[in-house]
């Protein structure tokens, strides 16, 4: 009985073994690779967005801020700020 379970349990190791590298070929590694990298490069691509988006709202703010400050330099009389 022992030896017949082990021989059951060697079988379909062997089995299990020979799928799994006959459909490892051609096609399905690379979609295997593909299927991989995509959460990283998904990652990546949304961590670029975000980082745009951070910087034009930072750059649209300072350019209001400016056109705000010049506007009540000149609104008290004061003479424009120096660009540097």
């Amino acid at each position: 009985m022992m030896r017949q379970s082990f021989r059951l349990s060697c079988d379909s190791a062997n089995r299990r073994r020979a799928f799994h590298s006959d459909n490892m070929h051609g096609m399905d590694w690379w979609m295997n690779a593909l299927w991989s990298i995509t959460p990283t490069v998904l990652i990546g691509i949304l961590f670029a967005i975000i980082l745009r988006l951070i910087l034009r709202a930072d750059r649209t703010e300072r350019r209001v801020y400016d056109r705000m400050e010049a506007e009540e330099r000149r609104r008290l009389g004061l003479p424009p700020q120096s660009e540097s």
